[in-house]
């Protein structure tokens, strides 16, 4: 749980894939933010309770880049995205994680704290890439 990735901004990642995690995960990033810009990298499984995950990150504002996990159950990122809108958040669709996730850390630059969070097969594919030489 909440892996620190680097500084400048600030990379967390954390696998949270229910409510219940999401609910953990928002308490810290609660302390973690203090004043940062926060950029929340989601991408979820449509057969997970993914508004209850919803729930409880978008009161923490920033903005959210979303995209669809690799795997056949990702929930495709208009859906949420949709919900976030309604919900009166910014939210920006990315092709994959990984492009989620450099834009993320963009968005949030160097004083800001990104996270990437929503399910497993996001964390792995982050992880995945984060391992590429071409990718940092």
């Amino acid at each position: 749980r909440l892996q620190v990735l680097g500084q400048a901004p600030l990379r967390l990642l954390d696998g949270a894939h229910n409510p219940d995690g999401a609910r953990v995960l928002a308490a810290s990033l609660r302390r973690w933010i203090r004043g940062r810009r926060l950029a929340l990298c989601c991408g979820m499984l449509k057969d997970k309770d993914w508004r209850g995950i919803l729930s409880h990150l978008a009161p923490l504002g920033g903005r959210f880049f979303l995209a669809r996990p690799p795997d056949a159950r990702g929930l495709e990122p208009e859906a949420s995205a949709e919900l976030l809108r309604a919900w009166g958040w910014e939210a920006q669709i990315h092709a994959s994680v990984p492009a989620a996730w450099r834009a993320a850390c963009k968005w949030a630059g160097k004083g800001g704290l990104a996270c990437a969070t929503g399910s497993l097969y996001t964390v792995g594919a982050l992880l995945k890439a984060l391992k590429k030489p071409s990718f940092r």
